[in-house]
C-alpha cells in the first residue's frame, strides 16, 4: 500500500483555520500541496471566497458584487467557484495567483464552477429560472459545452482524465416528468448512469484519479445508502444501521471522507470495505462535516459551535 494511503487511515488532529472579521467560515477543498479553499464571513455579513496556506488566510475578492465562494483547487493552484457581479448575478470564476477571472454566463442567468482538474473546469449554469433549468457544463480551453443529460443537472467533480461526476433530473415541484434523479459519469461524450439499490434516486458526489465514484443511492425502502463505484460495479459503503452517512470525497487511494448526519460528525472510510471512523472534534465544537480529502489523507470541512452563538469554523484534519 502506498505511504500516502497508509497515512490517510491514521487518526487525525483537528485544527480550526483563521477567518475574516465576521468570524465564521467553511473549508471546501484541499489540494496535494495542502492549500485549502472555501469561504469566510466579513464583518458586513457578506461572504468572500478565501484560501489558506501555511495557516494564513487570503481574501480572494469578488467581481464587484457582495459575495463569492471557492469550491475547488487543483494541482496547479487554480481555484474555481462563483462570484456576484455588481448587479447581483452569480458568475463562474477562477482565481490564479490571486487574480480573479470571469468565466462567463454561457447564455444563462447565472453559473457556478464546482471542480477543476488538469485544465478542465466543470459546473452548473442556470439556463432559465427554474430548478430544472440547471444544465451541467464542461469548460476546456475557453470553450463550454453542456453535458447531454436530462435537465436539473449538476457537475460536481472532474478528474485528471476529464471524467465528470454529477446528478441529473433533480425534481422540481410540479414537474412529474423528472421524478428520479440519477448519479452519472460523463467521459468523452459518453454518459454512464450509476443507478440505485432498488429505489428511485441516486446522487454522485466525487470522482478520483482512477475514475472511482462515491455518492448515495436509494434502496427499495427509500433509504439513501452510501456507495463506492469502481468503474463497473457499485457497492454499499459500511454505515451504522439507521444512520444517515454521506460520502463527499475520495482520494486516489480510495480513502473516502464524508459525514454521519445522525452523529453530526466528519468520518473517513480507510478502504471502501471498512467501517467509517469518526474524526476528532476541535476543542469546544459540537459537530463537524467533511468536505474534501487529498492524497496524503488531509481532510477539510467545518466544525459547528453553539457558543457564544451558533456558528461554523473551517477545519483541517491531518
Amino acid at each position: 500500500m502506498p505511504a500516502a494511503a497508509s497515512a490517510s487511515a491514521r487518526p487525525k488532529r483537528a485544527t480550526a483555520l483563521p477567518t475574516l472579521a465576521g468570524g465564521a467560515g467553511y473549508a471546501n477543498a484541499i489540494n496535494n500541496d495542502g492549500v485549502v479553499v472555501g469561504s469566510s464571513k466579513l464583518a458586513s455579513g457578506d461572504w468572500h471566497a478565501v484560501s489558506w496556506s501555511g495557516g494564513q488566510i487570503r481574501d480572494l475578492g469578488t467581481l464587484g458584487g457582495r459575495n463569492s465562494q471557492a469550491w475547488d483547487i487543483d494541482a496547479d493552484g487554480r481555484i474555481v467557484g462563483s462570484s456576484q457581479d455588481a448587479a447581483g448575478y452569480n458568475h463562474a470564476v477562477s482565481w490564479s495567483a490571486g487574480k480573479i477571472t470571469d468565466l462567463g454566463l454561457f447564455g444563462g442567468l447565472d453559473t457556478d464552477a464546482r471542480s477543476t482538474s488538469n485544465g478542465v473546469i466543470v459546473g452548473t449554469r442556470l439556463a432559465f429560472d427554474s430548478f430544472n433549468g440547471r444544465r451541467a457544463f464542461v469548460l476546456h480551453n475557453g470553450v463550454a459545452i453542456d453535458i447531454d443529460v436530462p435537465p436539473g443537472a449538476t457537475a460536481d467533480g472532474v478528474n485528471d482524465s476529464g471524467a465528470v461526476v454529477g446528478t441529473y433530473a433533480f425534481q422540481d415541484f410540479g414537474h412529474p416528468e423528472f421524478p428520479n434523479h440519477q448519479a452519472y459519469v460523463w467521459r468523452d461524450g459518453t454518459v454512464t448512469t450509476l443507478g440505485t439499490f432498488g429505489g428511485s434516486g441516486s446522487i454522485g458526489s466525487a470522482i478520483n484519479a482512477p475514475g472511482h465514484v462515491v455518492g448515495t443511492a436509494d434502496d427499495a425502502s427509500g433509504w439513501a445508502t452510501p456507495f463506492f463505484w469502481n468503474g463497473t460495479t457499485k457497492i454499499p459503503l459500511a454505515a451504522p444501521a439507521d444512520e444517515s452517512v454521506t460520502p463527499t470525497s475520495i482520494n486516489r487511494y480510495d480513502v473516502v471522507a464524508g459525514t454521519n448526519g445522525n452523529a453530526d460528525r466528519a468520518v473517513i472510510w480507510s478502504t471502501p470495505g471498512s467501517a467509517p471512523q469518526q474524526l476528532p472534534l476541535p476543542n469546544g465544537s459540537s459537530g463537524s462535516h467533511a468536505g474534501d480529502i487529498n492524497d496524503s489523507g488531509a481532510v477539510v470541512g467545518n466544525a459547528t459551535y453553539v457558543s457564544p452563538t451558533y456558528h461554523s469554523l473551517p477545519v483541517v484534519w491531518r
